[in-house]
Parts: structure tokens; C-alpha cells; sequence
């Protein structure tokens, strides 16, 4: 389940494809970014301007 704009929403879970085809970009992500940006898998993103929780496969954000 994924809140998106107030409303809750069910996901489909990845499948064997779906994962690995995650799990090389993300790899392929942090060789391009570097310590220039977090490449975060799988975990969850809160968005206040819209009122979501999302858990996105894969997210490229800003350090801390």
C-alpha cells in the first residue's frame, strides 16, 4: 500500500525481473552519482506538498 495524494493506493510487488532489473540500476546509479547524490532502494519517501508515502524501487535524492 502506498498513500498518494491522500488517497491509499495497493501496489504490485516486484517480481524476479522487476527486482534484478532494479538492482543493476541502482548499481549502474551510484557508479554515475557518486557521493554527489543518495541512491536510496526500496525505502519510503514522504512528500508534504502532496500528502503521499511512496516507496519507490528506486530514488535518487539529495545528501543530507
Amino acid at each position: 500500500m502506498e498513500l498518494l495524494n491522500g488517497e491509499m493506493l495497493e501496489i504490485t510487488p516486484a517480481g524476479k525481473a522487476g527486482a534484478y532489473c532494479s538492482d543493476e540500476a541502482v548499481e549502474y546509479l551510484i557508479y554515475l552519482f557518486g557521493n554527489r547524490a543518495k541512491v536510496r532502494q526500496t525505502k519510503p519517501i514522504t512528500l508534504l506538498q502532496s500528502n503521499s508515502e511512496l516507496e519507490p524501487d528506486i530514488a535518487v535524492v539529495e545528501r543530507r
